[in-house]
């Protein structure tokens, strides 16, 4: 026994109808602003260039023609940005706590009373990046190939930039080094609680992550209630 569903005629009606696109006219005669149309004073554009060898390691870069190029304000190997700003390259190992072998770094750098990029890690993870497969009708290759693209997971270069930054304190910025390239941003709540607190002067007894006493439990919570979703203007 098969069970049917009817479908409403005004539903089907429906199907197949070429529909009135509304959009179309501002996108063809100039009317939309697109990114490349946002013109800032002083702005700048940046692009990163991937290597086009598969699981190639990469022993030196040479920017030195980039740099010469007209209109280019500056060319950076991750090599040239590390060493001009005297930052640590480390290399994680399998199984280690990336936070327990940054720590030392980012105390550094706090020690010091600075803020900016502590050190950066490199390490091998998996991601979910784009793969693409080529097709062709004919076995033997001979016809025009067909290009799909689909995500997988695949193990590949991960950058972490750990940081100290003026309001949020430890942080990092991770950079997947394979198309999409996609980017996570690793905020801490209760630093940036501490720090509003200390600057607006309310004594507080802090825990590793978060407070044991304070003189001022009203204003502690008014601060800790701007870490809500929206824009934050620190």
């Amino acid at each position: 026994m098969t069970a049917q569903t009817e479908i409403p005629e005004a539903k089907t009606a429906e199907l197949g109808k070429a529909r009135l696109r509304k959009e179309d006219e501002r996108l063809i005669t100039g009317q939309t602003n697109w990114t490349d149309n946002i013109q800032l004073p002083g702005m700048l554009h940046i692009a990163f260039l991937r290597s086009p060898y598969a699981h190639a390691r990469i022993t030196s870069v040479d920017v030195s023609a980039a740099r010469n190029e007209p209109g280019v304000i500056a060319a950076y190997s991750g090599a040239d940005f590390a060493a001009e700003h005297d930052i640590p390259v480390v290399r994680f190992a399998k199984g280690q706590r990336k936070v327990e072998v940054m720590r030392p770094y980012l105390e550094r750098l706090e020690h010091q009373g600075r803020t900016g990029v502590a050190a950066i890690g490199v390490a091998q993870e998996f991601q979910r990046v784009f793969t693409g497969t080529t097709h062709h009708a004919d076995e033997g290759g001979g016809d025009v190939p067909r290009f799909s693209y689909a995500k997988a997971d695949r193990r590949v270069t991960a950058y972490y930039f750990y940081l100290v930054d003026e309001a949020f304190g430890p942080a990092f910025v991770k950079v997947c080094a394979y198309f999409p390239y996609p980017v996570k941003i690793w905020l801490n709540g209760h630093e940036y609680a501490k720090r509003r607190a200390a600057d607006t002067g309310i004594a507080f007894t802090e825990l590793d992550n978060g407070f044991a006493t304070t003189d001022d439990p009203a204003e502690l919570q008014d601060i800790c209630d701007t870490l809500s979703a929206g824009p934050r203007h620190c």
